[in-house]
């Protein structure tokens, strides 16, 4: 009776063991198949995230050889093939670039949306200081000073900061704050860029204030040639107001602002016959576009 049960124990070892080998066996196929389904997943993710890394450079590189256009069709395709934050937000923020220096009308929404998408982005700050410009070419200087006044200016670039200082200096002036006019324009009253013009807007607000000695300090100690030679970089503001805004607009704040900024201009063409720096009767745009 023991042989038998030897037998029996025997094939119930063996059986087990084979078992537990084809268990193992099995295990280790799925296993194997898991790895290789995760691996080829991430590879496929990985030459994804390449190629549209790829294109974005492409499309930055367009971007920088004045490309707008084609930039921004490579830009489109980035985005829609891709879900990366970072890859989704530098894209719109060429792409609002490219509308910008298009001189699209609504280059200044897209950049908008930028930072208020991306707030966490690198790229932020740039935003504002390029949306502050965009809208002070355009001869909006209430958004320009909006946009202006969200730039962190600690991390301006040197060849940047004088433009933002004389632009935000001279939108502060456009809206009769004299005091932080003063501080930005200031700022800028050394350089060569910009600091004929900054003299002449310090002047004339000292002397919209009868400071007539201040005011005629600022005047004999600038290039007042070159100052009047820079003034006709005002020129595509000054027809954007003439000819794309309604002053007598039906909001009553708005017409107010738009009667006021008039105002300024006829005020200045005043101080620049006064300082006989052109004829009675030429007014402001007429020598602006004379020059």
């Amino acid at each position: 009776m023991l042989q038998p049960f030897r037998y029996t124990a025997y094939n119930m070892i063996h059986l087990n063991f084979k078992q537990k080998i084809t268990m193992r066996t099995f295990s280790g196929i799925l296993f194997a198949l898991f790895f290789w389904g995760t691996f080829s997943v991430s590879a496929q993710k990985s030459t994804i995230y390449n190629s549209n890394s790829k294109d974005f450079e492409t499309a930055v590189s367009l971007y920088n050889a004045g490309q707008y256009a084609s930039a921004k069709i490579v830009l489109d395709r980035v985005v829609s093939n891709s879900d990366n934050q970072e890859i989704q937000a530098d894209c719109l923020y060429y792409t609002a670039l490219c509308a910008i220096r298009e001189r699209q009308p609504n280059a200044g929404s897209w950049m908008e949306r930028f930072v208020s998408n991306y707030p966490t982005s690198t790229k932020k700050n740039q935003g504002y200081v390029e949306l502050g410009h965009f809208y002070f070419q355009q001869g909006d200087y209430e958004k320009a000073l909006a946009g202006y006044e969200k730039v962190d200016e600690m991390y301006l670039a040197v060849t940047e900061s004088e433009k933002y200082n004389f632009q935000k200096g001279y939108s502060l002036f456009v809206a009769k704050n004299k005091k932080q006019a003063s501080v930005y324009l200031n700022k800028v009253l050394t350089t060569s860029t910009y600091g004929s013009q900054a003299k002449y807007y310090l002047g004339f607000m000292a002397y919209e204030g009868d400071d007539y000695k201040q005011a005629n300090q600022y005047f004999e100690s600038g290039d007042y040639a070159q100052s009047l030679k820079s003034l006709a970089a005002l020129r595509v503001p000054v027809d954007a107001f003439f000819d794309g805004v309604m002053v007598m607009a039906d909001e009553p704040l708005t017409r107010a602002n738009r009667l006021a900024l008039l105002k300024l201009k006829t005020d200045l063409s005043q101080y620049l016959m006064r300082r006989r720096l052109f004829k009675p009767g030429c007014g402001l745009r007429a020598w602006i576009r004379n020059r």
